[in-house]
Protein backbone atom coordinates (compact mmCIF):
# COMPACT_ATOMS: atom_id res chain seq x y z
CA UNK A 1 0.00 0.00 0.00
CA UNK A 2 1.41 3.43 -0.95
CA UNK A 3 1.64 6.13 1.70
CA UNK A 4 0.96 9.72 0.61
CA UNK A 5 1.94 12.88 2.50
CA UNK A 6 -0.41 15.82 3.09
CA UNK A 7 0.94 17.69 0.05
CA UNK A 8 0.25 14.68 -2.20
CA UNK A 9 3.83 13.40 -2.50
CA UNK A 10 4.69 9.77 -1.86
CA UNK A 11 7.17 9.26 0.99
CA UNK A 12 10.60 7.76 0.21
CA UNK A 13 10.18 5.08 2.90
CA UNK A 14 6.91 3.96 1.38
CA UNK A 15 8.47 3.73 -2.10
CA UNK A 16 11.30 1.58 -0.76
CA UNK A 17 8.89 -0.78 0.98
CA UNK A 18 6.80 -1.13 -2.16
CA UNK A 19 9.81 -1.84 -4.39
CA UNK A 20 11.26 -4.39 -1.99
CA UNK A 21 7.92 -6.12 -1.54
CA UNK A 22 7.55 -6.35 -5.32
CA UNK A 23 10.81 -8.32 -5.68
CA UNK A 24 11.48 -12.00 -5.02
CA UNK A 25 14.40 -14.35 -5.62
CA UNK A 26 14.75 -18.14 -5.45
CA UNK A 27 17.13 -20.86 -6.67
CA UNK A 28 16.06 -24.28 -7.95
CA UNK A 29 19.21 -26.14 -6.80
CA UNK A 30 21.24 -25.48 -3.68
CA UNK A 31 24.02 -27.82 -4.87
CA UNK A 32 25.59 -28.18 -8.32
CA UNK A 33 28.47 -30.33 -9.56
CA UNK A 34 30.54 -28.64 -12.26
CA UNK A 35 32.23 -31.94 -13.14
CA UNK A 36 28.77 -33.19 -14.20
CA UNK A 37 28.01 -29.95 -16.03
CA UNK A 38 25.20 -28.98 -13.66
CA UNK A 39 23.81 -25.46 -13.32
CA UNK A 40 21.40 -23.65 -11.00
CA UNK A 41 18.48 -21.52 -12.14
CA UNK A 42 17.89 -18.25 -10.29
CA UNK A 43 14.29 -17.05 -10.58
CA UNK A 44 13.53 -13.38 -9.96
CA UNK A 45 10.14 -11.71 -10.02
CA UNK A 46 9.38 -7.98 -10.33
CA UNK A 47 5.82 -6.81 -9.74
CA UNK A 48 6.79 -3.45 -11.27
CA UNK A 49 9.36 -2.23 -13.79
CA UNK A 50 12.72 -2.19 -11.98
CA UNK A 51 16.39 -1.56 -12.79
CA UNK A 52 18.29 -4.61 -11.51
CA UNK A 53 21.65 -6.37 -11.45
CA UNK A 54 21.99 -10.08 -10.63
CA UNK A 55 25.29 -11.28 -9.16
CA UNK A 56 26.88 -14.30 -7.49
CA UNK A 57 28.80 -13.57 -4.31
CA UNK A 58 31.19 -15.64 -2.21
CA UNK A 59 30.66 -16.16 1.50
CA UNK A 60 32.90 -13.12 2.09
CA UNK A 61 30.68 -10.97 -0.19
CA UNK A 62 33.14 -10.89 -3.09
CA UNK A 63 31.48 -10.82 -6.53
CA UNK A 64 32.57 -13.89 -8.51
CA UNK A 65 30.16 -13.54 -11.44
CA UNK A 66 27.75 -10.96 -12.84
CA UNK A 67 24.86 -12.84 -14.43
CA UNK A 68 22.87 -9.75 -15.43
CA UNK A 69 24.44 -6.30 -15.49
CA UNK A 70 22.38 -3.23 -14.77
CA UNK A 71 19.29 -3.38 -16.94
CA UNK A 72 15.67 -2.26 -16.88
CA UNK A 73 13.39 -5.24 -16.48
CA UNK A 74 9.69 -5.07 -17.05
CA UNK A 75 7.33 -6.49 -14.46
CA UNK A 76 7.40 -10.27 -14.68
CA UNK A 77 9.35 -13.40 -13.84
CA UNK A 78 12.85 -14.14 -15.19
CA UNK A 79 15.07 -17.22 -15.10
CA UNK A 80 18.86 -16.89 -15.23
CA UNK A 81 21.32 -19.77 -14.89
CA UNK A 82 24.71 -20.08 -13.22
CA UNK A 83 27.07 -22.89 -14.19
CA UNK A 84 29.62 -22.51 -11.39
CA UNK A 85 32.06 -20.47 -13.49
CA UNK A 86 33.58 -17.12 -12.56
CA UNK A 87 33.71 -13.98 -14.70
CA UNK A 88 36.74 -15.36 -16.58
CA UNK A 89 35.03 -18.63 -17.46
CA UNK A 90 36.97 -20.68 -14.88
CA UNK A 91 35.56 -23.03 -12.26
CA UNK A 92 35.14 -21.34 -8.90
CA UNK A 93 36.74 -23.04 -5.91
CA UNK A 94 34.46 -25.51 -4.17
CA UNK A 95 32.44 -23.58 -1.59
CA UNK A 96 29.06 -22.01 -0.91
CA UNK A 97 27.99 -19.02 -3.05
CA UNK A 98 24.97 -16.75 -2.98
CA UNK A 99 22.67 -15.30 -5.65
CA UNK A 100 22.07 -11.61 -4.87
CA UNK A 101 19.74 -9.12 -6.56
CA UNK A 102 20.74 -5.45 -6.67
CA UNK A 103 18.09 -2.91 -7.58
CA UNK A 104 17.63 0.84 -7.89
CA UNK A 105 15.09 2.56 -5.68
CA UNK A 106 14.57 6.30 -6.02
CA UNK A 107 18.06 6.50 -7.55
CA UNK A 108 19.69 4.64 -4.64
CA UNK A 109 21.17 1.14 -4.94
CA UNK A 110 19.59 -1.50 -2.71
CA UNK A 111 20.25 -5.20 -2.17
CA UNK A 112 18.03 -8.27 -1.86
CA UNK A 113 20.13 -10.95 -0.14
CA UNK A 114 18.31 -13.85 1.54
CA UNK A 115 21.24 -14.33 3.92
CA UNK A 116 19.70 -11.44 5.84
CA UNK A 117 16.53 -13.38 6.64
CA UNK A 118 16.97 -17.14 6.07
CA UNK A 119 19.27 -20.02 7.06
CA UNK A 120 20.82 -21.09 10.34
CA UNK A 121 18.14 -23.61 11.32
CA UNK A 122 19.62 -26.63 13.13
CA UNK A 123 18.71 -30.19 12.12
CA UNK A 124 20.05 -33.71 12.56
CA UNK A 125 21.17 -35.40 9.33
CA UNK A 126 20.20 -39.02 8.89
CA UNK A 127 23.18 -41.38 9.13
CA UNK A 128 24.32 -44.97 9.18
CA UNK A 129 25.10 -46.75 12.45
CA UNK A 130 28.66 -46.52 13.79
CA UNK A 131 30.53 -49.80 14.21
CA UNK A 132 31.53 -50.31 17.83
CA UNK A 133 34.50 -52.60 17.12
CA UNK A 134 37.15 -51.03 14.92
CA UNK A 135 40.62 -52.25 13.95
CA UNK A 136 42.55 -49.17 12.74
CA UNK A 137 45.74 -51.02 11.78
CA UNK A 138 43.73 -53.52 9.74
CA UNK A 139 42.21 -50.61 7.80
CA UNK A 140 38.88 -51.08 9.57
CA UNK A 141 38.06 -47.64 10.95
CA UNK A 142 34.77 -46.41 12.31
CA UNK A 143 32.86 -45.69 9.10
CA UNK A 144 29.77 -43.44 9.09
CA UNK A 145 27.83 -42.04 6.16
CA UNK A 146 25.43 -39.15 6.78
CA UNK A 147 22.99 -37.58 4.35
CA UNK A 148 22.14 -33.92 3.81
CA UNK A 149 18.79 -33.25 2.19
CA UNK A 150 20.00 -29.72 1.45
CA UNK A 151 23.27 -27.78 1.52
CA UNK A 152 24.26 -26.97 5.09
CA UNK A 153 27.02 -26.27 7.58
CA UNK A 154 27.97 -29.50 9.34
CA UNK A 155 29.38 -30.14 12.79
CA UNK A 156 30.59 -33.69 13.51
CA UNK A 157 32.58 -34.98 16.47
CA UNK A 158 33.47 -37.90 18.67
CA UNK A 159 32.75 -37.73 22.37
CA UNK A 160 32.32 -40.06 25.35
CA UNK A 161 29.07 -41.72 26.37
CA UNK A 162 27.43 -40.22 29.46
CA UNK A 163 29.62 -37.17 29.11
CA UNK A 164 29.56 -33.77 27.41
CA UNK A 165 33.24 -34.14 26.50
CA UNK A 166 34.23 -33.78 22.84
CA UNK A 167 37.50 -35.64 22.14
CA UNK A 168 37.89 -35.08 18.41
CA UNK A 169 36.19 -32.70 16.00
CA UNK A 170 35.81 -33.83 12.40
CA UNK A 171 33.93 -30.76 11.12
CA UNK A 172 33.02 -27.48 12.78
CA UNK A 173 30.23 -25.78 10.80
CA UNK A 174 31.83 -26.97 7.58
CA UNK A 175 29.78 -25.97 4.49
CA UNK A 176 28.79 -29.05 2.47
CA UNK A 177 26.53 -29.76 -0.48
CA UNK A 178 23.38 -31.84 -0.61
CA UNK A 179 23.97 -35.62 -0.68
CA UNK A 180 25.94 -38.31 1.13
CA UNK A 181 29.11 -37.62 3.11
CA UNK A 182 31.47 -40.04 4.82
CA UNK A 183 33.47 -39.94 8.05
CA UNK A 184 36.22 -42.49 8.75
CA UNK A 185 37.86 -42.46 12.16
CA UNK A 186 41.02 -44.33 13.13
CA UNK A 187 40.76 -43.80 16.92
CA UNK A 188 43.04 -40.74 16.96
CA UNK A 189 42.41 -37.30 18.46
CA UNK A 190 42.80 -33.94 16.74
CA UNK A 191 46.59 -34.13 17.16
CA UNK A 192 46.82 -37.57 15.54
CA UNK A 193 47.44 -39.42 18.82
CA UNK A 194 45.83 -42.83 19.36
CA UNK A 195 43.28 -42.72 22.17
CA UNK A 196 41.09 -45.10 24.16
CA UNK A 197 37.84 -44.44 25.97
CA UNK A 198 38.13 -44.29 29.78
CA UNK A 199 36.97 -47.23 31.83
CA UNK A 200 33.18 -47.71 31.90
CA UNK A 201 32.67 -45.33 28.96
CA UNK A 202 32.61 -45.68 25.21
CA UNK A 203 33.07 -43.40 22.25
CA UNK A 204 29.92 -41.72 20.97
CA UNK A 205 29.61 -40.09 17.54
CA UNK A 206 27.48 -36.99 17.14
CA UNK A 207 26.64 -34.55 14.38
CA UNK A 208 24.16 -31.88 13.41
CA UNK A 209 23.80 -29.31 10.66
CA UNK A 210 22.62 -25.76 10.06
CA UNK A 211 20.76 -24.79 6.90
CA UNK A 212 22.36 -22.35 4.50
CA UNK A 213 20.37 -19.33 3.34
CA UNK A 214 17.70 -19.88 0.69
CA UNK A 215 19.83 -18.14 -1.96
CA UNK A 216 22.82 -20.45 -1.39
CA UNK A 217 24.36 -22.49 -4.20
CA UNK A 218 27.03 -24.95 -3.06
CA UNK A 219 29.43 -25.70 -5.91
CA UNK A 220 31.05 -29.14 -6.02
CA UNK A 221 34.14 -28.63 -8.14
CA UNK A 222 37.08 -29.55 -5.96
CA UNK A 223 39.31 -32.60 -5.89
CA UNK A 224 38.49 -35.01 -3.06
CA UNK A 225 40.34 -38.04 -1.73
CA UNK A 226 38.52 -41.32 -1.02
CA UNK A 227 39.36 -44.98 -0.29
CA UNK A 228 42.73 -44.43 1.37
CA UNK A 229 44.78 -47.51 2.27
CA UNK A 230 48.43 -48.34 2.88
CA UNK A 231 50.41 -51.48 2.10
CA UNK A 232 52.19 -52.94 3.93
CA UNK A 233 50.65 -51.83 7.21
CA UNK A 234 53.78 -53.06 9.02
CA UNK A 235 56.65 -51.41 7.21
CA UNK A 236 60.44 -51.75 7.40
CA UNK A 237 61.89 -48.82 5.39
CA UNK A 238 65.43 -50.28 5.69
CA UNK A 239 64.47 -53.51 3.91
CA UNK A 240 66.39 -54.34 0.74
CA UNK A 241 64.65 -55.09 -2.53
CA UNK A 242 67.13 -57.80 -3.37
CA UNK A 243 65.89 -59.66 -0.31
CA UNK A 244 62.35 -59.52 -1.66
CA UNK A 245 61.21 -56.95 0.91
CA UNK A 246 59.52 -53.67 0.12
CA UNK A 247 61.48 -50.53 1.05
CA UNK A 248 58.60 -48.11 0.46
CA UNK A 249 55.07 -47.88 1.79
CA UNK A 250 52.45 -47.67 -0.96
CA UNK A 251 49.57 -45.32 -0.11
CA UNK A 252 46.63 -45.86 -2.47
CA UNK A 253 43.60 -43.60 -2.88
CA UNK A 254 41.12 -42.23 -5.38
CA UNK A 255 40.99 -38.63 -6.64
CA UNK A 256 37.72 -37.16 -7.86
CA UNK A 257 39.60 -34.59 -9.97
CA UNK A 258 43.16 -33.73 -11.05
CA UNK A 259 45.18 -32.28 -8.16
CA UNK A 260 48.37 -32.26 -6.17
CA UNK A 261 48.37 -34.30 -2.96
CA UNK A 262 50.05 -33.42 0.32
CA UNK A 263 51.11 -36.23 2.67
CA UNK A 264 51.92 -35.73 6.34
CA UNK A 265 53.09 -38.35 8.80
CA UNK A 266 52.40 -37.86 12.52
CA UNK A 267 53.65 -39.92 15.45
CA UNK A 268 50.50 -41.57 16.82
CA UNK A 269 51.98 -41.69 20.36
CA UNK A 270 53.20 -38.08 20.66
CA UNK A 271 51.45 -36.14 17.88
CA UNK A 272 54.80 -34.90 16.54
CA UNK A 273 55.01 -34.16 12.81
CA UNK A 274 57.55 -36.56 11.35
CA UNK A 275 57.41 -36.09 7.58
CA UNK A 276 55.80 -34.03 4.83
CA UNK A 277 55.79 -34.70 1.10
CA UNK A 278 53.94 -33.19 -1.87
CA UNK A 279 53.04 -35.18 -4.99
CA UNK A 280 52.25 -32.80 -7.86
CA UNK A 281 49.97 -33.09 -10.87
CA UNK A 282 48.20 -36.35 -10.07
CA UNK A 283 45.35 -37.35 -12.37
CA UNK A 284 41.72 -38.04 -11.55
CA UNK A 285 41.06 -41.68 -10.60
CA UNK A 286 43.07 -44.34 -8.79
CA UNK A 287 46.50 -43.26 -7.57
CA UNK A 288 49.34 -44.74 -5.54
CA UNK A 289 52.17 -42.72 -4.01
CA UNK A 290 55.26 -44.05 -2.29
CA UNK A 291 56.85 -42.98 0.99
CA UNK A 292 60.32 -44.20 1.95
CA UNK A 293 59.96 -43.91 5.74
CA UNK A 294 62.29 -40.91 5.99
CA UNK A 295 61.81 -37.47 7.49
CA UNK A 296 62.66 -34.08 5.97
CA UNK A 297 66.33 -34.56 6.84
CA UNK A 298 66.33 -37.84 4.86
CA UNK A 299 66.69 -39.87 8.06
CA UNK A 300 64.76 -43.06 8.81
CA UNK A 301 62.13 -42.31 11.42
CA UNK A 302 61.99 -44.39 14.58
CA UNK A 303 59.94 -47.58 14.94
CA UNK A 304 56.42 -46.88 16.15
CA UNK A 305 52.83 -46.18 15.19
CA UNK A 306 52.07 -43.39 12.71
CA UNK A 307 49.06 -41.63 11.25
CA UNK A 308 49.23 -40.77 7.55
CA UNK A 309 47.11 -37.83 6.40
CA UNK A 310 46.35 -36.94 2.78
CA UNK A 311 44.95 -33.69 1.40
CA UNK A 312 44.23 -32.80 -2.25
CA UNK A 313 44.86 -29.26 -3.55
CA UNK A 314 43.38 -28.51 -6.97
CA UNK A 315 44.01 -25.80 -9.59
CA UNK A 316 41.50 -23.42 -7.98
CA UNK A 317 43.39 -23.55 -4.68
CA UNK A 318 40.68 -25.60 -2.99
CA UNK A 319 42.04 -27.90 -0.26
CA UNK A 320 40.05 -31.04 0.44
CA UNK A 321 39.25 -32.37 3.87
CA UNK A 322 41.98 -34.60 5.29
CA UNK A 323 41.74 -38.37 4.89
CA UNK A 324 43.69 -40.76 7.10
CA UNK A 325 45.16 -44.20 7.50
CA UNK A 326 47.61 -45.82 9.96
CA UNK A 327 50.77 -47.89 9.71
CA UNK A 328 53.47 -49.32 11.94
CA UNK A 329 57.18 -48.95 11.31
CA UNK A 330 59.19 -51.91 12.54
CA UNK A 331 62.92 -52.66 12.25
Amino acid sequence: MRVTTADGRQSVDAIEINVLNSLSLSVDKDTIDTILGEAATITTTMAADTKIKLIIESRSNQVVRTLVDWTDRKAGTYNDTWDGLDSNGNNVAEADYYAVLLYKNNGEQKKLDLRDSTGGEQFNPSRSDAARNIAPFDNKPMDITFHLNRAAEVTAFMGYSWSNTRVVTFYNRQPMGKGDHNVKWYATNNEGILIKAPKNTSFLYGNWAYTLADNAIYVKSGAHITNVSVEPVIFDPTAHKEEGLRSTANISFNLTNDASVELTVVDAQTGALMAYKKYSNLLKGANTVKWNGRNGADEFIAPGKYRIALRAVDATGYSSLLQYTLLRIYY
